[in-house]
């Protein structure tokens, strides 16, 4: 018998390492998976071939966006919740399609809490 537990996958695009990593901490700490990418182009990459549950992304990195990542995203056929880390214009990334925001600087429990509350509603 297999006692290997699936859990949810996230994917945390930020061009700042230190940002990627301490995110990817927290949420392993949890007893989330974490993918972590610096740019829209090899986040698509890894959403492409990776069963993610969830994207946590910046707005504006260099190269491939936060812009262009959700876009891409919400033309997949493949829905998945997306939250959107900024420092402003938290309106226009919900216009774009994500459905949560945090205004960084944020605490490390407010993206466990919109994480898990999207995450109860995603279907499986």
């Amino acid at each position: 018998m297999d006692d290997t537990v699936l859990r949810p996958l996230i994917l945390i695009v930020d061009d700042e390492l230190l940002i990627r990593e301490s995110l990817a901490d927290t949420l392993t700490d949890v007893g989330y998976e974490t993918l972590t990418a610096a740019s829209g182009e090899e986040a698509l990459a890894l959403f492409e071939s990776h069963r993610v549950a969830a994207v946590v992304t910046d707005m504006y990195m260099g190269g491939s966006d936060g812009f262009v990542l959700i876009n891409a995203l919400r033309k997949r056929a493949k829905p998945v919740p997306i939250i959107v880390m900024s420092g402003g214009q938290p309106a226009l990334a919900k216009q774009l399609g994500a459905d949560a925001t945090l205004t960084k600087p944020f605490r490390p429990r407010d993206l466990l809490r919109v994480l898990d509350r999207l995450l109860s509603r995603a279907p499986a």
